[in-house]
Order: C-alpha cells, then sequence, then structure tokens
C-alpha cells in the first residue's frame, strides 16, 4: 500500500509540520516524535516524492546544461565535466541539445525554469540571442551561469582570441605567411573572437589579409570541406589554414585529400580544440588543447556559490589553451613562399 505523507501524519498522531520536520531532518523536532515517524516510515515503506519535497523546499538539486550540438565531439567532454561535478555536490543534470538552432535558447531556457531546476548552464550564446531571452534571464531567480559570455549572473572565461592569435603565430614561425581561415558560425562569440585573433595575427606581423583565402564556415565536418573547396578554388593556395576547430579541420583533410594534395606537404592545418579526434586523424593534428572537462567543473562552482551565497556582481573563471603540436604542419622557413 502507498501512502502519502499525510497518512504518516495521521498513523503518528502528529501534524504533517512535524513529519515533514523529520523528513527533512530538522533539529526542532522530539527525540520521541522522531522515532515515532522513522518506524512508521520503515513499517510502510514510505518514500516521498523527490519531486513533491523540492517544489515544497523551493529545491530540486537539479542543474540544467544547454549544448549547442551534442554530436560535436567538443561537448561530451565539458558535459562529463559538469556531470562529474554536480555530482560530487548533489545535484542532477538535465541535459537540452538545441541542435545549432539558436531560436531554440529562449524556449529551452523557459522549459529548464518550468522544470524547477536550480540554476542553468549555458555552454555556447549566439550575439543574436533575442530580447526575450534576455527578458527572461534578468527577471529569473534561477542563476545563469554562461560560457563566454558575461549575459549570466556568472561566467566561465575563455579566451578565444588569444588562443587562436598565437594558433596563428605558431603558424608564422614555421614560416607560414599565406594563411587562410575557415571560421565557426559568426553568430556565435567564439567563433567572432577567434576570427578577430586570426586578423591580429596577421596584422602584427604585417602578413596581408587575402579574401579569397577566408571562408565563413559552421563549426561542422561539412563546412570544413566546403570552406577548404571553396579555397583550392583560388589562382594561387593557401599554405596554411586555421580552422576554426577540429571538426572543421578533418573536414579540410578530406578536401584536402580529394584534390590529389597533401597535409603538410602541400597544405599545412593548425586545429583547435583537441578533441580525441585530432591525435586519430593522420597525419595527426596540431591545435589548440581546450581543458573542456575543467571548464564544466568551473560551471558547476560558479552555479552552486550563486545558489550558496547569490554574489552580486559575476563570478568569473578564466581559462586559456595550450599548444599541441603534432604532425600536420611542416616548417617551411628555410623555403620562398612569397
Amino acid at each position: 500500500m502507498k501512502i502519502t505523507i499525510r497518512d504518516v501524519a495521521r498513523l503518528t498522531n502528529l501534524s504533517t509540520a512535524t513529519v515533514s520536520r523529520v523528513l527533512n531532518n530538522k533539529p526542532d523536532v522530539s527525540e520521541e516524535a522522531r522515532k515515532t515517524v522513522l518506524g512508521i516510515i520503515e513499517k510502510y515503506n514510505y518514500n516521498p516524492s523527490s519531486i513533491a519535497r523540492g517544489l515544497a523546499l523551493k529545491k530540486t538539486n537539479t542543474i540544467g546544461l544547454i549544448l549547442p550540438d551534442i554530436t560535436n565531439p567538443f561537448y561530451p567532454e565539458l558535459a562529463r565535466g559538469v556531470e562529474m561535478r554536480a555530482k560530487d555536490l548533489g545535484y542532477s543534470v538535465i541535459l537540452s541539445d538545441i541542435k545549432n538552432d539558436h531560436l531554440a535558447l529562449v524556449e529551452t531556457v523557459s522549459f529548464l525554469q518550468s522544470k524547477q531546476v536550480d540554476g542553468i548552464i549555458i555552454t555556447q550564446w549566439s550575439t543574436l540571442f533575442s530580447k526575450e531571452l534576455e527578458k527572461i534571464i534578468k527577471e529569473s531567480d534561477v542563476p545563469i551561469v554562461s560560457i563566454d559570455r558575461e549575459g549570466g549572473k556568472s561566467c566561465v572565461d575563455f579566451d578565444d582570441f588569444d588562443s587562436a592569435y598565437r594558433a596563428v603565430s605558431y603558424l608564422v614561425t614555421q614560416g607560414h605567411t599565406k594563411i587562410a581561415h575557415i571560421t565557426g558560425d559568426l553568430r556565435t562569440y567564439s567563433a567572432q573572437k577567434r576570427y578577430e585573433g586570426y586578423l591580429q595575427c596577421l596584422a602584427d606581423n604585417n602578413i596581408e589579409v587575402s579574401k579569397k583565402w577566408v571562408y565563413e564556415g559552421e563549426f561542422t565536418l561539412k563546412s570544413g570541406y566546403a570552406g577548404m573547396t571553396e579555397i583550392l578554388k583560388s589562382p594561387s593556395f593557401p599554405t596554411a589554414i586555421f580552422a576554426a576547430n577540429d571538426v572543421i579541420a578533418i573536414g579540410a583533410y578530406d578536401a584536402i585529400a580529394e584534390h590529389g594534395l597533401s597535409i603538410p606537404d602541400d597544405i599545412s592545418i593548425m586545429g583547435h580544440d583537441d578533441i580525441s579526434f585530432a591525435s586519430i586523424v593522420r597525419p595527426k593534428l596540431t591545435t589548440m588543447n581546450i581543458p573542456r572537462s575543467e571548464m564544466g567543473e568551473s560551471c558547476v562552482n560558479a552555479l552552486h556559490a550563486l545558489l550558496g551565497k547569490k554574489p552580486k556582481k559575476p563570478e568569473i573563471g578564466t581559462f586559456s589553451s595550450k599548444l599541441c603540436v603534432r604532425d600536420s604542419i611542416k616548417n617551411i622557413t628555410s623555403m620562398d613562399t612569397q
């Protein structure tokens, strides 16, 4: 027989408030009342609804995690960091994949709020997010932590500009001055900053930017293939490509092979993110490593801090990348590439 908290109160001749205090381990309950309630719970195998308790306490110990594209190998490791740290702190995670549909972000935030989550983590933020989303976040009592954009009540910052700048700088040190770029989705903060880092590095090294060698893409294999194919239509080829992420770089590998060219002898490739496939493709991809799992953990820590003390100013955790030199870049410093 399934019993309710009212049944427990009736069977113990105590109020539902007293039973509730026992269930929530509150101190203001007599030892006799506690033993009586626990005895009935054991006898009837009473299991209080976690949802009902969460609604009553205004806390469900759940976190909403919004990913732009679960099929992108970048995000599972970040999600793992979120889940592991959340588990350590007693939270469960509700994962939502918006499938690169930026307009779905508003709907997803509202959906998670309707599920009474304690907080929300947004892992990629479009610069075209609507005023409706701004309003929801501003008026929401649910803390929101974001990556790359200080639009939430706290954020975890990755320096995309500096990372891209250092990636292109490495190509320059290897003698490359004809450097193309396949961008990510330029509606996103991360793609914009990586593009800006690329442009700034070329400017600082007095290297001209060729428009025919910049392809505006997305963070996908298809985009990498299409971008590389388009760049290879130009009368002269670049000696190196900076891809906005490793998925784009791997797509570019395919296009280069189809054109009968080789990496790095004909064209060098620099990736970004250091996904697991970066060290599996041949030649192994030189890229910039992002500590994704640690960033996920930091998101949960920031959210936990907000839930505990609700700081007036956003808390910001900052991360940077590390260069991973492998086999996809050729040193041409002794060659005349002009």
